[in-house]
Order: C-alpha cells, then structure tokens, then sequence
C-alpha cells in the first residue's frame, strides 16, 4: 500500500462521522473511499444512496470491517486478516488518489469490541503507514448523544431498562462492564495512536469546528490528508447528517421497553404474518424518529461536577500539547474557584 495514500478516519462515534463518509469521502474528486457508506441510523439521516460506492457493493470490504471491528480479542486471527487483506481488498486501492478507509467503530465501545488499542493494533498489522484521521466532541454533548439514541441501561441497551441520564451516566462510571466514559478520555487514546503510527501520522480535528468554523476545518484535513482544500470546504459546507433521535420516538422507545418488549413478535405468530408487522413496525418507527423536536437533557451538577473532574487532565493535554481549542468549545476543564461534592 502506498505510504501517503492511506487515512484511516477512526471516528469518534457521534462526531459527524457520517456526514464525512457520505459527503466529503465519498464526493470528493481526489478521495477513493473505501470507507462505509450509512444508510440507516436511529437518528435522522439524508435518504441519499449511492450504490456505486464501494462499500455497499462490495461484501467483502464489508467483512473487513466488520471482523475488525467486530470480533473479541483471541477470536480475532491477525495473520488471516492480513492475508483476507492483501488478497481481496489491497486491489482496491489507488495509486493516484487518497484511500480513505473510514469507520468509527473503531473507537467506540457500544455495539462493537471495546478493546480500542486492540483494534489499533488491528489497523497497524494491515496498514503501518497509515495516517490516522481522529474526531473529537466535547464529552459533555458526545455522552448526552449517546444517551439520547441509547436512554437505557447502558450494560445492555437491547433488555435494559430505561433509566435517567444521571442514572445512565452512574452505571457507566461504576459498572466494570462497561468502558464508555473512559473511552472518551481522548489523550490517552490519542496518545496510543501517535505511539503506534508517529506523532505527524495522527491528526485531531473537533466537531465543534465541523460545524461552527467549516473553513478552519475544511483547511486542517485537507492539509493532513493531502487534498485540495476549496473541494473539501465546498463538500462540507452546510452539511449534516444524523440528526438526533425525537423526543417523541424515545418516549415510545421507553414505553415499549416498560411493556417487556410487547411490540417483538411472539414466537406463536404464522410466519406468513411476521414481515407485515415486522414492516408495520419499523414504518411507525421511521415516522416517530423523525417527528418533532430532539430532546434535550441536563445533566445534574453532582454528575457534571465529576465529569469536569475526570476529564480536565485528558483536555489539558489536547489543549497544552495539541494546541486545540478546547476551552473555546466548552470542553470539560474544572474551574479552580467551584468545588463540588
């Protein structure tokens, strides 16, 4: 694989993911993606679809992702992936553009192996010369985001019980099980890539300059990713895409959680019957997704007091070594005059 060619964009999840890989990744002139493509969300996104993109038309590119995102630790063959690699998706790749693999489940812990330096390792073994593109959000709206498309017991969302965010946020801090909060704890993530790829191979770019400052965002990557940077700022200008879940459909999400899954289909049902209101179903859902507001959500000052806490070291070193702006973007920094709890 070529050197400088090759960008692995690693996520976050919940930071604008999406609308890179549908319009900057897979629009741009000089980018041959081979990133995913998303086509459903339980938030709201764009019905567009390209079914020329490799991603969706090639099951193999699909299984590379998913194996590697995917599968736990000794489960996971490194020498078969790495051949599955070199033999069906290395002929992918382009000499005269920029290959852009994209998917954010590398660095997320939800739905996904939760091991994030396993999984560097895993983008290591195929590609040690890759450049590894980071987007990051600050924790405060990134965990309320999260919360809001996932309102229940975070140690298992499919039969957890839908519980408050403060509740949400005290079981993800005290549960051994689950890994969230410390997965945002960005330097230390950060850190890890540099150490595997080289300090200039790593670029950290913020979410909040995706949507307020397109221009300074547009010109960081494109110069990280070698790109013309007027083609990137046109491709992302006024773009968004995953608009977060409605307030009425979480309630409806609540509700059906409450009835033990009333609305799942009982194993008694004629088989002829189960599409139609498995079709019924995902129709009522797609409409209450996308009616009305977003809900919003605070979160109380005990629990904001020990978020700040626990994340002001990680933002002061992306603040003091990276030299990104993160207390412009109101990201989690204690104030030495509050004292909480």
């Amino acid at each position: 694989m070529t050197e400088r060619k090759t960008v692995f964009h690693i996520g976050y999840p919940k930071a604008g993911s999406t609308t890179l890989q549908k319009h900057l990744f897979n629009e741009h002139s000089e980018i041959n993606n081979l990133g995913i493509f998303p086509t459903q969300s339980i938030g709201r996104i764009s019905g567009h679809r390209d079914n020329d993109c490799e991603y969706l038309k090639n099951p193999r590119l699909r299984r590379m992702y998913d194996d590697m995102v995917m599968i736990e630790g000794i489960q996971y063959d490194n020498r078969r992936m790495s051949e599955f690699f070199n033999k069906y998706i290395r002929e992918l790749v382009a000499s005269s553009e920029v290959n852009v693999f994209s998917n954010e489940r590398f660095t997320s812990v939800f739905f996904a192996h939760d091991d994030l330096r396993d999984k560097a390792r895993r983008i290591q073994e195929i590609a040690p010369d890759a450049k590894i593109l980071i987007v990051i959000r600050n924790q405060f709206d990134l965990i309320k985001s999260q919360y809001r498309d996932h309102p229940m017991d975070p140690r298992s969302f499919a039969i957890g019980k839908p519980v408050s965010i403060d509740e949400w946020i005290r079981i993800a801090r005290d549960s051994n099980a689950v890994h969230f909060l410390e997965s945002l704890q960005y330097h230390n993530v950060i850190h890890h890539y540099k150490q595997t790829f080289g300090n200039d191979r790593v670029e950290i770019l913020l979410l909040e300059e995706l949507a307020q400052d397109t221009f300074t965002f547009s010109k960081r990557l494109a110069h990280f990713i070698e790109v013309d940077q007027d083609e990137v700022h046109s491709c992302l200008v006024n773009k968004k895409e995953n608009e977060g879940v409605s307030q009425v459909y979480n309630e409806f999400r609540r509700i059906r959680q409450r009835l033990i899954r009333i609305f799942d289909l009982p194993e008694s049902l004629p088989k002829s019957v189960q599409p139609i209101i498995r079709s019924t179903n995902r129709r009522v859902e797609n409409y209450l997704s996308s009616s009305g507001n977003k809900e919003r959500y605070t979160i109380a000052d005990d629990i904001k007091g020990w978020l700040e806490d626990y994340y002001t070291n990680c933002n002061l070193q992306l603040d003091e070594l990276y030299n990104l702006p993160v207390r412009k973007y109101g990201y989690p920094i204690v104030n030495n005059n509050k004292c909480y709890v």
